[in-house]
């Protein structure tokens, strides 16, 4: 493992050599989608920080809201000091990764940033996109996230990191807040569904985000996933930042038992549907009685119903994987072996 890093580190430093010093940036058009659900008093705190980084921002750029089945006030408060959003309203609620698509189908630009109804944006934070996409099979550019807690309190010098780890026969993708002066990678596996631009040539050859994963949880993974496996890269810019307090939207509408059933049973959806190890498999297939009875004991029915309603959709699965096995350029080995 560690020769292929450091074999790894040595090519990313001569590509970014070749590819970014002395480059101009190339202002590319970028779309703004917003998928919103009765998120009126959300977007008053959000929105002015979005508009004004598309009215500092040297190239053209648009901004489309899609509600999502919401019947609150928000096409009133665009109709006057937003008019010039776009907006689209879902005759009922589909989730995330549904309206996100509606959205990019949408948008008339050829670079796309998917943005929670809560994140507030630094004013540069478009700034700093177009010129990755310049670069051959990048497929999308993950956005710095700082983390805004119950508090209120934002730690300037850290930014939370989303990890990408197979362990114990399962996926995990966990969030670390950790230094931005620790971060030298250049490329990275995953995006925080949060915030994160994408190629709309390549976000569309993938149909975006997978409506099996509704209504949230694991379909940014499963995007960036089958983006690395078929050999594309996703490149971090730490000078594109934004603010983000977890769970705001969620955690009105969905009980913590809900959360973490659909949690889980997302997971089962994205194993099943993109690894193709033998070696993780069989680890994952010994894991899933343990995982299973380990909720069991401490009284959580929520794992076993995971499974059970992941098993529900495995033809639709199995219709997926076959899609995905055709597509390979890249081990599963290969891509959780390096560091991060």
């Amino acid at each position: 493992m560690n020769n292929y890093y450091f074999t790894q580190r040595n090519k990313e430093k001569k590509e970014y050599k070749n590819n970014y010093i002395g480059r101009k940036s190339v202002m590319q058009g970028i779309s703004i989608i917003i998928p919103n659900y009765k998120g009126k008093n959300i977007l008053e705190k959000s929105l002015p920080s979005i508009v004004s980084a598309c009215d500092s921002y040297d190239g053209e750029s648009e901004i489309i809201i899609v509600e999502d089945g919401g019947d609150d006030e928000t096409a009133e408060l665009l109709k006057g000091k937003y008019s010039k959003i776009g907006y689209y309203k879902l005759n009922e609620n589909h989730g995330f990764g549904y309206t996100c698509n509606y959205g990019v189908a949408k948008s008339k630009f050829d670079i796309v940033v998917c943005l929670n109804n809560d994140v507030v944006v630094d004013k540069n934070f478009l700034k700093y996109l177009p010129e990755h996409f310049s670069e051959k099979d990048v497929f999308a550019v993950k956005i710095a996230t700082k983390s805004i807690g119950d508090r209120e309190k934002i730690k300037e010098d850290y930014i939370l990191w989303r990890y990408l780890e197979f362990r114990n026969g399962w996926i995990y993708t966990p969030f670390k807040e950790i230094a931005k002066r620790d971060i030298q990678m250049k490329y990275t596996k995953n995006v925080a569904g949060c915030a994160a631009a994408f190629l709309k040539a390549k976000y569309l050859k993938l149909k975006g985000f997978d409506d099996l994963f509704l209504p949230f949880y694991s379909e940014e993974t499963d995007l960036c996933y089958r983006a690395l496996k078929r050999g594309w890269k996703i490149i971090y810019e730490p000078r594109s930042v934004v603010l983000h307090k977890e769970h705001e939207t969620i955690s009105k509408y969905f009980s913590r038992n809900m959360v973490e059933m659909v949690g889980e049973r997302n997971m089962y959806y994205l194993i099943w549907k993109n690894i193709s190890s033998k070696k993780y498999l069989f680890q994952h297939i010994l894991f899933i009685p343990i995982r299973i009875i380990k909720g069991m004991l401490k009284g959580r029915v929520w794992p076993l119903l995971a499974f059970l309603k992941a098993l529900h959709h495995l033809p639709k699965i199995f219709k997926a994987r076959h899609v995905e096995i055709r597509e390979i350029v890249r081990k599963d080995e290969e891509i959780f072996d390096c560091l991060e």
